[in-house]
């Protein structure tokens, strides 16, 4: 309910949308101050934070398709990839099929 919604518009405000934890994830460099183990221990957070706002299952078949998925939107042109993210595709089947419909026919 309002608690829900709350809690997404403050996170969305935060950076905490699944995007940001991806780019958290990403771009995190060990620094001076932290241990190889703190380091590690840090990025699996990241990770886990960012799979969980992606409600990515959790098997290494599901965590499997969601990088494929990630990593092939990141490859398409910024047009298509908006264009994919907008028809609220779940599989990367999906994902391949509105490409090639994009490619094939254009928006």
């Amino acid at each position: 309910g309002d608690y829900a919604l709350l809690e997404n518009a403050l996170l969305a405000v935060f950076c905490k949308t699944p995007e940001g934890y991806r780019n958290e994830f990403q771009s995190a460099r060990i620094s001076a101050e932290d241990t190889y183990k703190q380091f590690v221990i840090r990025l699996g957070r990241l990770l886990d934070f960012w799979t969980e706002s992606c409600e990515v299952v959790k098997t290494y078949k599901g965590f499997r398709a969601y990088v494929l998925m990630d990593e092939f939107l990141s490859s398409l042109s910024p047009d298509l990839r908006m264009y994919v993210k907008e028809k609220n595709v779940s599989t990367l089947k999906e994902i391949i099929d509105w490409a090639m419909a994009y490619k094939t026919y254009g928006k």
